[in-house]
């Protein structure tokens, strides 16, 4: 017998034989969101549908918006299966059942991989509509509440599922060209696998995983899925994590949505690596780091849409054009130098500066200055600005010889000549149609619960160090943190910000960043 040759979903005439098409031009599109025919499914009768048990999680019941249907998530059992292990089951009830049922399908029969519902088989019999799945599902609060008993393993499990959650969405950008973060979806977890399965159906119940998983792209940590950890899960992690990999864990979940509205003088200075509590102004600095090193981010060209480095010159000014900056389609971009500290000496040491200071609760009222933001903004009229360049001073000069950052007090100007060798000052470069530049310098602190100090403390001990000491810093090379020689003890027992302004100046919305008057 000669061998069929194989179609895809969504070809032009799939399966078709024995026609003739004439007198027009045809072509084939093909789209990875495209249903295949019912046959590439098994049709499982109603009859062999063995309803386990209804699968319970928030939002596991959908009404879809504008239509008559229930959509309900079952554990089942195929009836004669060759295999005891349960599946899932998605039921459709109510008159508008079918039509949400196969638009469901259509999602579902172009996507294939593990980290997204696997369609198994279908069935379709009075009134009743139902897509099998692959495997038996659990929501996952009930992950979590099985791996409850240290803060080492609720980490670890974070992370995991944020993983995971980034390799499905780099998937489903290929296929569909879309962020699967923008989309309606419900996150379950693979029984047998421990692995993430996103159902993104449309009449899918809704129940977001955090964005913050962007984080993630400079975590290289192989994870094991739960499954794989055994009876001591913490020992499990522990043995298979260094040092830096826990640090890059804790260190991804920190709160960088502590902002301060600091108003910064030219003379002003602001040191990196540096602790203290509560508001920022008039508080004396609790510890700091000794030597802290630095990364800095060119001048870029921030926009909504994209992030473009400017033209950095022998003299180590940066030029931008300003048909670059001001484009027609984004007349609103910004430049920015980003200077960024690392995080992982404090968090290695942060339990021996605490000790030391005797502070046992509410560690999240610490907050580390690690990040100063450099910005330039344009404010223009109506009239399209002259053709010219736009030229931002070197890193050097925002940096002062103590190793502190401060605003300069002539951070950009513009010029008509491209290598900038004739300066308009303010008031030519306004009068000529240039837009005026507003230069703002901001700074960003972040602060970590009690919980993840605690998930710290246990893994340095269970790897084999003090953790009130700074062993691990010195192991692992990191400079090392002091308490201020003017601090008091007492400073610890300050009254704490209220709630109230915690909220008002914490919006749900706010970025890795705080742009500072």
């Amino acid at each position: 017998m000669q061998a069929q040759p194989e179609t895809r979903a969504g070809a032009f005439f799939s399966r078709s034989r024995n026609f003739v098409v004439s007198g027009g031009n045809f072509t084939s599109v093909h789209n990875h969101l495209v249903a295949p025919g019912p046959s590439d499914f098994r049709i499982i009768p109603l009859g062999d549908l063995d309803l386990q048990n209804e699968i319970n999680g928030p939002g596991t019941v959908s009404r879809r918006h504008g239509t008559d249907v229930r959509r309900k998530m079952y554990s089942v059992k195929i009836w004669q299966s060759s295999s005891d292990r349960r599946t899932s089951a998605a039921m459709y009830t109510g008159k508008d059942a079918e039509q949400n049922w196969e638009r469901d399908l259509a999602v579902y029969s172009g996507i294939r991989h593990p980290n997204f519902l696997q369609v198994h088989g279908l069935v379709k019999a009075h009134g009743i509509y139902a897509t099998v799945f692959h495997d038996d599902l659990i929501p996952l609060a009930e992950l979590f509440s099985f791996y409850a008993g240290s803060t080492i393993t609720t980490t670890y499990l974070h992370w995991y599922i944020y993983r995971e959650f980034w390799d499905a969405g780099d998937y489903f950008k290929d296929i569909s060209g879309k962020w699967l973060g923008d989309q309606s979806y419900m996150p379950w977890i693979r029984r047998s696998t421990g692995r993430l399965a996103v159902d993104i159906a449309p009449s899918a119940p809704e129940e977001k995983i955090d964005s913050i998983c962007y984080i993630l792209q400079g975590i290289s940590v192989c994870f094991l899925p739960p499954p794989l950890l055994g009876p001591d899960p913490v020992a499990k992690i522990i043995s298979s994590l260094s040092l830096e990999d826990y640090h890059s864990l804790v260190d991804a979940g920190r709160k960088v949505n502590f902002l301060h509205g600091w108003s910064y003088a030219t003379h002003e200075r602001v040191r990196l690596g540096l602790l203290f509590r509560g508001e920022m102004q008039n508080v004396p600095e609790i510890g700091y780091e000794v030597n802290p090193s630095f990364t800095i981010w060119p001048w870029m060209r921030n926009s909504r849409l994209s992030r473009e480095s400017g033209e950095i010159l022998p003299n180590g000014w940066t030029r931008f054009s300003i048909s670059d900056i001001l484009t027609e389609t984004e007349p609103a971009s910004n430049l920015e130098l980003i200077i960024f500290q690392n995080r992982k000496p404090w968090i290695s040491q942060a339990n021996y500066i605490f000790n030391l200071l005797q502070i046992t609760c509410e560690h999240e009222q610490y907050v580390v200055i690690d990040r100063v933001d450099f910005h330039i903004y344009f404010h223009h009229g109506a009239d399209t600005p002259p053709p010219g360049y736009i030229f931002l001073c070197p890193q050097a000069h925002f940096q002062t010889g103590d190793g502190r950052f401060w605003k300069p007090a002539n951070p950009a100007y513009w010029a008509f000549d491209e290598l900038g060798a004739e300066p308009l000052d303010t008031d030519q470069a306004e009068a000529l149609g240039f837009p005026s530049i507003t230069f703002h310098m901001g700074v960003v602190g972040n602060h970590w619960p009690s919980s993840a100090y605690e998930g710290v403390r246990e893994f340095h001990r269970r790897k084999g160090f003090d953790p009130e000491s700074q062993d691990v810093a010195k192991h692992l090379g990191y400079s090392l943190w002091e308490i201020a020689s003017d601090h008091k003890p007492t400073f610890a027992h300050i009254d704490e910000m209220s709630d109230a302004h915690m909220r008002d100046t914490v919006g749900p919305d706010d970025e890795d960043r705080m742009i500072l008057d």
